[in-house]
């Protein structure tokens, strides 16, 4: 799969990529919020089909330098609501509940990386089945 992570903190950042690359998916990596956008738009400009999501799965540390997790999630799907949209996060509590969160799944921080990869592998497991 191809995975766009938005972290903030640089030790996580590489975490997740060490993660996933060993899992066999193509990982872009972003410190935050804006960079996170702009990665997303530049890869939707190459992308040829008009509503196609351009990642397999976009993961977002809710909080972020220059917009937040939530902010990110809401633009993306505002563009692409076929998105699919992981938000991990230690402050559950504080996400505002929008039409849009109910769009994603949330992991709660701190967590397992058994949890990340069975979501990982139940996602591939149904862009199979579709």
């Amino acid at each position: 799969m191809k995975i766009l992570v938005a972290e903030d903190e640089a030790e996580i950042r590489q975490m997740y990529k060490i993660v996933l690359e060993s899992e066999g998916h193509e990982v872009h990596m972003a410190e935050d919020g804006g960079e996170c956008m702009e990665i997303y738009k530049n890869v939707l400009d190459e992308s040829t089909e008009i509503g196609t999501p351009a990642f397999d799965l976009i993961i977002l540390d809710h909080r972020m330098p220059k917009k937040t997790g939530l902010e990110v999630a809401n633009q993306v799907l505002g563009i692409c609501p076929a998105q699919e949209i992981l938000m991990i996060t230690a402050y559950g509590g504080e996400l505002d509940l929008t039409d849009n969160l109910n769009k994603m799944k949330i992991i709660r921080k701190p967590f397992e990386i058994d949890e990340l990869i069975s979501f990982l592998r139940n996602l591939a497991g149904k862009a199979i089945i579709q």
